[in-house]
């Protein structure tokens, strides 16, 4: 398990051996398309997902179309978290 603030290390820490990444999508760096597309391009076999406090349908199009396998609202996120990491 690794942590990170910012695009930089978040992108930083990513590899072939990543599994999932977890992100704060209501955080501006993150729920950016490049940001998603760059995640995805670093490693195409990992689970993205996200959680945002009010899920919008333009972002949520827009996030899934970037690559963002899965987008649940904050709530949610939380009472699911063993079935994202299992």
């Amino acid at each position: 398990v690794k942590f990170a603030e910012g695009e930089r290390l978040g992108i930083s820490q990513i590899d072939d051996n990543t599994k999932v990444v977890i992100l704060d999508l209501d955080d501006s760096v993150f729920q950016t398309v490049a940001f998603i597309s760059g995640l995805r391009n670093i490693n195409k076999n990992m689970k993205i997902a996200g959680y945002m406090k009010i899920i919008h349908k333009e972002t949520y199009d827009r996030l899934k179309a970037a690559g963002c396998d899965i987008i649940l609202p904050r709530s949610s996120f939380v009472k699911n978290i063993h079935t994202l990491i299992a």
